[in-house]
């Protein structure tokens, strides 16, 4: 963790070696991207110099290789690094800033502004036929320049090793190497060939080291400004809430079982001011309202989805799509041609508000429902608290999220006990539930709790997953329930 690897890219030429014979020359080797730039560049100026002569416009095609041999003498002037990743997307990474996708936007509607610039630099129309054109050509300029190294795992929010040991995690300028050996911030790839960016609409935070004293100021913050505001009916169910969604997501590709979290509560119950309390944390602006099964699996991994105001209409909507983020089972899909579609790997943790809950046994047996509840005085005084405590989480976001990196590294330094117990309740997600409780146990370390703190929290999550039973697998009972 410590040695960052170095990445050469195509893009650089070798320096040519020192021979004595006075016969050869030595001559500097080209790579595949040189090789190409070059053809590239001879047509072009082919082409240029045929239409001065006889008058005539460049066609649209000899125009983008023009453009397309531009942008890639500027990226490799700019010290920008070519990367491939497992599917085979491109991606052009200038230094100290996230890297770009040399294509269409991965979310549907969003603009890819990243490559956009490029285009609007040269006064080209970003969306015309000359951009789409030379897109494709800077597409193959930057596959062989990347062609040397080995294919890159590029992710959003966070991403682990193969191994699990070593967590990515991206902040403001480049993305932090978390592990059982501390925190090292890195400018580009990992030594395992991940490279993380922010998820869409996700503003990263700024790392700061932090002494121990300074730690526990950053977590007794992120308790007295989130957990502390949480109006959970069941006040230990606090804590269970902000570790499934403050630290839980960050760890999520280590366990395949994912337990599904339901903040449920009448009308002005606080439960979407709370999930909006953590969407500020992870630097998301706002929860998303109504979505559908599509958008949700284009969206892919973006580590955890806030999903606000979901009844039973709505999740009938996305049901398969949430039992795909809780299991891993994803359903495969062909196209028109019969050929299967690409689909994004990885999942993210899902979080939901609703009035009526979950109705089909299959998704709540992986959920855990939390109850909540303002007090009547509480609702009165609600909104410009609720505004006042966003804008408090905004200020103090670097400190907060920077302490809770160092509970992470506990996680991983702490080998896993088996004093955990799952309750028969979450039975099907238990290796998700014994997680929280080794974050809990972290968190306390850390924040200078007493050594019986986190024993007394877990036994009253136990309490009340037990009072909550077990749910019994029986569509009649689904029935019934409706009708009640």
């Amino acid at each position: 963790m410590d040695k960052q690897q170095v990445v050469t890219t195509e893009t650089e030429q070798a320096p040519a070696a020192n021979n004595p014979s006075p016969v050869q020359t030595d001559t500097p080797k080209e790579t595949a991207a040189v090789r190409l730039a070059n053809v590239l560049r001879g047509r072009f100026q082919t082409a240029e110099a045929n239409a001065i002569s006889n008058r005539r416009r460049m066609s649209d095609n000899d125009q983008a290789i023009g453009l397309a041999v531009d942008m890639y003498d500027t990226l490799v002037h700019n010290r920008a690094k070519f990367s491939r990743e497992e599917g085979g997307d491109v991606y052009f990474q200038l230094p100290n800033a996230e890297p770009v996708l040399i294509g269409k936007s991965v979310i549907a509607g969003s603009i890819n502004h990243g490559l956009n610039a490029l285009f609007v630099d040269r006064g080209v129309a970003p969306d015309g036929n000359v951009a789409r054109l030379a897109t494709g050509f800077l597409q193959q300029l930057a596959y062989r320049a990347s062609s040397r190294e080995a294919s890159l795992r590029i992710a959003q929010f966070s991403a682990l090793s193969e191994d699990g040991k070593r967590l990515y995690v991206p902040q403001r300028q480049g993305m932090l190497g978390v592990s059982a050996d501390g925190i090292v911030e890195l400018s580009s790839e990992s030594i395992d060939r991940i490279l993380v960016k922010a998820a869409p609409e996700q503003k990263p935070f700024k790392f700061r080291k932090l002494m121990p004293e300074e730690i526990k100021d950053g977590l007794a913050r992120f308790e007295k400004l989130i957990v502390d505001n949480l109006p959970t009916i069941h006040r230990p169910m606090r804590w269970f809430v902000a570790m499934q969604l403050a630290l839980f997501p960050f760890v999520r590709q280590k366990y395949q079982d994912r337990l599904l979290m339901e903040l449920k509560g009448s009308a002005g119950s606080g439960k979407s001011s709370g999930a909006r309390r953590f969407a500020r944390l992870h630097g998301f602006s706002e929860l998303w309202g109504s979505v559908t099964d599509a958008a949700l699996r284009n969206a892919g991994d973006v580590g955890i989805v806030f999903l606000d105001n979901q009844e039973q209409d709505d999740v009938s909507k996305v049901k398969n799509w949430l039992l795909f983020a809780s299991t891993g089972a994803d359903p495969k899909r062909s196209g028109r041609n019969g050929e299967l579609r690409k689909t994004k790997s990885g999942r993210p943790i899902v979080v939901v508000t609703s009035i009526e809950g979950f109705d089909k046994t299959e998704l709540r047996s992986r959920t855990v429902e939390v109850e909540f509840a303002l007090t009547p005085e509480q609702i009165s005084q609600h909104r410009p608290a609720l505004e006042q405590n966003l804008q408090a989480i905004q200020a103090d976001r670097d400190l907060i999220m920077s302490a809770l990196m160092y509970v992470l590294v506990d996680f991983f330094a702490i080998e896993p006990s088996a004093q955990e117990d799952s309750p028969d309740r979450v039975a099907r997600v238990g290796d998700n539930y014994v997680a929280d409780c080794r974050l809990l146990r972290g968190f306390g370390r850390l924040a200078g709790k007493d050594s019986t703190w986190a024993d007394r929290e877990i036994k009253m999550w136990k309490g009340v997953l037990d009072a909550a039973g077990a749910i019994v697998n029986d569509e009649l009972a689904d029935i019934v329930r409706n009708f009640i």
